[in-house]
């Protein structure tokens, strides 16, 4: 019988929230979740459900402000994945928004919203909390 593997601590990895960051701030969640046993179609959707988080962040958080991002990981006991996503822009909960109507048509659908389609659909949990000044979206997936 194998023991309980511990909980690790959350890594942390902030930059200026700016497209040109964005590829750094995937890579350092995907090289976690590859640490951590994800194979490449886990990581697939860890990667496209942190994208949109992350480009949410940069384009809206700020409202063309300077700001900064926060790719937070950690692993669980349970073969699981934690990601936080952290921003001092305004309030903002993305998971509160209502689902995109995928059944209309193109021209009478609202414009955006399946970014956070995605994040709904490729995490198996997602949540959101306001701490002070900080917005923090937590992306959860299970190492099946």
């Amino acid at each position: 019988m194998r023991a309980a593997r511990k909980p690790t601590a959350m890594e942390r990895l902030r930059r200026p929230a700016r497209m040109e960051f964005l590829h750094e701030l995937l890579e350092f969640i995907d090289a976690g979740a590859k640490r951590l046993g994800f194979d490449e179609s886990a990581r697939g959707r860890i990667r496209l459900a942190s994208e949109e988080a992350l480009v949410n962040v940069i384009l809206h958080a700020y409202a063309g402000a300077d700001g900064e991002v926060e790719a937070g990981l950690s692993g669980g006991e349970d073969r699981s994945l934690r990601i936080e996503i952290r921003d001092r822009g305004a309030a903002f909960d993305p998971l509160a928004e209502a689902e995109p109507d995928l059944e209309a048509g193109l021209a009478d659908r609202k414009i955006g919203g399946l970014g956070i389609f995605f994040i709904r659909e490729a995490a198996d949990r997602a949540a959101y909390r306001r701490e002070g000044e900080e917005n923090i979206l937590t992306l959860y997936f299970i190492r099946t």
